[in-house]
C-alpha cells in the first residue's frame, strides 16, 4: 500500500512519517505544501522539512517527497487543511496513493473553531466533491490517524533528535514568538 502523508515538517505530520517509516511497510510518499501569506512560517518550515527528511531517510529508509507553492498577496487564503484537500485530491491519482493521512490530534479537538467544522464536517464534504470531481479514482476519505493521541504523547514518542528538528510557529521568526496557537501548545507541554 501506498501512503501520501501530508507533511508540514511540525509535530504531527514528523510523527506520522516516523511512524509510516517505521512501524510499517508501506511505500511511503510526502507532499509539503508551503503556503506562502502573511504568516511568515513557510520559511522555518521549509528548512525544518528538508532537515527532516534527511534525518529519515538516513536513519529509517527512502521515501518520495514533493512539494506544492502557494504564494497568497492578500492575508487570508483560508484554511491550510482546504487548501491542501485539494493538493492532495490532485497528487493520488498521479503517484498512485491508496490513502491519504493528515496530523490532527486530540488537542486540536479543544479549539471552538475546529470543533464547528468537524460538526459541519467541512473537511470530509470537500474531500468527497474533490473526489467526485477527479477523472481517476481517489482514496474515498483522508484519514487522521493521531487523532486520539495528544502532543504530549507524540512528544514522549518520536525520537528527540527527531523531534527538536520540527518547526511549528505560525509567526515564522528565528525563535518561536510564544504568541501563537502553536507556539502556546508546544510551550503548554
Amino acid at each position: 500500500m501506498k501512503v501520501l502523508i501530508m507533511f508540514s515538517g511540525g509535530l504531527d505530520s514528523t510523527y506520522m512519517l516516523w511512524h509510516y517509516l517505521t512501524k510499517t511497510y508501506y511505500a511511503v510518499h510526502t507532499h509539503h505544501v508551503s503556503i506562502q501569506n502573511r504568516e511568515l512560517n513557510f520559511k522555518k518550515e521549509y528548512e525544518s522539512t528538508e532537515k527532516i527528511y534527511a534525518y529519515c531517510k538516513n536513519n529509517f529508509r527512502e521515501f518520495k517527497t514533493s512539494e506544492s507553492k502557494f504564494i497568497f498577496d492578500f492575508p487570508y487564503p483560508g484554511w491550510d487543511s482546504d487548501i491542501i484537500c485539494l493538493v492532495a485530491s490532485r497528487l493520488c491519482p498521479n503517484i498512485r496513493a491508496e490513502k491519504v493521512v493528515m496530523g490532527w490530534v486530540k488537542d486540536d479537538l479543544s479549539r471552538p473553531v475546529v470543533i464547528d467544522r468537524m460538526k459541519r464536517k467541512v473537511t470530509s464534504n470537500l474531500w468527497e466533491s474533490l473526489a467526485n470531481s477527479c477523472d481517476f479514482p481517489i482514496p474515498p476519505t483522508v484519514d487522521y490517524p493521531l487523532i486520539g493521541k495528544t502532543k504530549q504523547e507524540i512528544i514522549n514518542e518520536l525520537p528527540k533528535e527527531l523531534m527538536d528538528l520540527t518547526w511549528s510557529c505560525r509567526k515564522g521568526g528565528l525563535r518561536p514568538c510564544g504568541k501563537c496557537h502553536s507556539c502556546k501548545t508546544r510551550e503548554g507541554l
